[in-house]
């Protein structure tokens, strides 16, 4: 039996593209699907190369992960309405549009309206639907529970509006991350057993996404994130091997353009995909940024 430590590369470029941005056309050549399945798996045979001795790369699809969560919902919760966190899962849910800046303020995704107003809208979508008093209610669906400082802001904000919440299904989720919630007087059902260390997605690591730049400083015609092989070079966890950062980034890289490559030979769409901001240069956008606030404070 291996005593290595499980690190988790959840496949989801495919329905990122799709559900996430929307390029629907892919949808019209099966061929893609299998075209990024094996771009996936060759990122994550070169990964395992570079991590740390005791880590072993697990890859984990999407696809069965989100039916397994729509199972537990329906199984569980069959009359309350499924909220989804993450909008490249469950295409047929209503969604919560958020995600995390750098600096890690929780934020609504790109060009999505306001938490407020997508509350506003769920709870609307509730009150036509005539639900029974014993139905009225959501359940909670994401794709995991690391620390749980983003699902714990989420809450707050659900309770906030009188949001009714039935329960919580992840995929995966943290001890200490779960407990915490647990602690919050909350059900959460796990889907995956919980003996990881921590999980990436493919579309980071094939740097289609990543953390997005703080809207303080962001152009509003073009969502930047920060590209994964920056967070992973900065995380004092990390589990690449310090000397393989280098290589680690070359992988992004290279699966990033094959998939481009791939997706401009069905001659698809793909101006709409993120672009990558390196954090040197927010750091130096929000000096900038600082600068100019200051001058224009002085001028009043």
């Amino acid at each position: 039996m291996s005593n290595k430590k499980k690190y988790i590369v959840i496949e989801d470029a495919f329905e990122y593209l799709t559900y996430g941005l929307n390029i629907k056309e892919i949808g019209a050549y099966p061929e893609i699907k299998s075209i990024i399945k094996n771009i996936e798996e060759s990122s994550c045979q070169k990964l395992q190369e570079i991590v740390k001795k005791n880590i072993n790369i697990i890859q984990l699809n999407s696809t069965d992960l989100s039916l397994k969560l729509i199972d537990e919902a329906k199984k569980n919760y069959p009359e309350s309405i499924i909220i989804c966190l993450d909008r490249s899962y469950l295409p047929e849910a209503q969604h919560i549009n958020i995600t995390t800046e750098y600096g890690g303020r929780l934020v609504p995704y790109y060009k999505t309206d306001s938490f407020l107003d997508q509350i506003n809208m769920i709870n609307v979508y509730l009150k036509n639907k005539n639900l029974s008093e014993h139905s009225k209610g959501i359940v909670l669906i994401d794709v995991g529970i690391s620390s749980g400082d983003t699902l714990i802001e989420i809450l707050n904000k659900l309770k906030e509006e009188r949001m009714p919440i039935n329960g919580i299904i992840v995929g995966l989720a943290s001890y200490s991350g779960l407990f915490r919630i647990n602690e919050l007087g909350y059900d959460v059902k796990v889907i995956e057993p919980m003996d990881w260390v921590d999980w990436i997605d493919s579309r980071d690591l094939l740097l289609i996404d990543g953390m997005q730049e703080p809207e303080l400083i962001a152009d509003p015609n073009l969502r930047r994130f920060v590209p994964l092989y920056e967070i992973i070079e900065r995380d004092p966890n990390t589990h690449v091997a310090k000397n393989k950062f280098s290589q680690f980034k070359n992988i992004c890289k290279e699966g990033n353009s094959q998939l481009l490559a791939s997706l401009k030979e069905f001659k698809i769409e793909i101006k709409n995909i993120n672009k990558p901001i390196s954090i040197n240069e927010i750091n130096q956008k929000l000096i900038n940024y600082s600068k100019e606030r200051n001058r224009q404070l002085t001028k009043e």
